[in-house]
């Protein structure tokens, strides 16, 4: 019976039988949540990071338009005011005065929310580039879960993590289980994941959320059983 090797530094499932003797395996045994409810809250909390970013575009989309409004709101007021100051007659030296400090006033306000609305910009460009590759990393998870339901519906749901090391020669081994690897009549395991490549990784960071690595449920997935199902510890 072939098994992966572990990687380093990752969690592994794998399916046990209800009845599997704990005494058989030489390291540590903890129960773990079935991979059906990781992709579920994987999706749960990538879709309210989606929506979280959305609405940081919406405002700022909305914060641009102001500061163009005002932009444009200083650049009208600074021509009148010019056109003003170059009318005022030569006994009228204060409202010329008053009328180029209100002028200086406003161009730098102008200069402000230019320099506002250029980083407005990026950031905007930013969060759409955030919520895009979030949208596709969710529509991702969604197919792998749709998959698994439908590949495999009779999985048994007792999987438990195991963790240290077998021998020397073989670190980070994962563990043979008896009765891991299923029958081909159960879910038909040719049945392939419908995505075709892995979802990129977001290089991004998104507050709060957790950067999912689809491409390790996908790879357990399409052995003939669950082998192995890997997550960032």
């Amino acid at each position: 019976m072939e098994f992966t090797q572990s990687i380093p530094k990752r969690v592994r499932f794998s399916l046990v039988p209800q009845d599997f003797d704990d005494s058989q395996l030489s390291c540590q045994r903890i129960e773990a949540e079935d991979p059906l409810e990781y992709l579920k809250r994987e999706n749960h909390i990538l879709w309210r990071a989606y929506e979280a970013e959305n609405e940081r575009c919406e405002r700022l989309q909305k914060q641009l338009e102001d500061l163009i409004a005002r932009a444009e709101r200083s650049k009208r007021l600074i021509t009148r005011l010019c056109a003003e100051a170059h009318n005022a007659s030569g006994d009228s030296q204060m409202q010329l005065l008053q009328a180029q400090s209100a002028a200086s006033y406003y161009y730098e306000a102008y200069q402000s929310c230019a320099s506002q609305v250029n980083s407005c910009r990026q950031q905007l460009l930013h969060e759409q580039n955030v919520v895009r590759q979030l949208q596709a990393q969710s529509q991702s998870i969604s197919l792998e879960l749709r998959w698994y339901q439908a590949a495999f519906p009779h999985a048994k749901k007792t999987y438990h993590l195991q963790t240290g090391q077998l021998n020397s020669a073989k670190p980070d081994a994962l563990i043979p289980v008896a009765g891991s690897r299923r029958s081909s009549q159960e879910g038909d395991p040719k049945t392939k994941c419908p995505r075709k490549s892995p979802a990129k990784k977001i290089k991004t960071k998104v507050r709060g959320v957790r950067v999912v690595k689809p491409a390790d449920l996908r790879r357990s997935l399409r052995l003939q059983g669950i082998n192995a199902i890997e997550e960032e510890p």
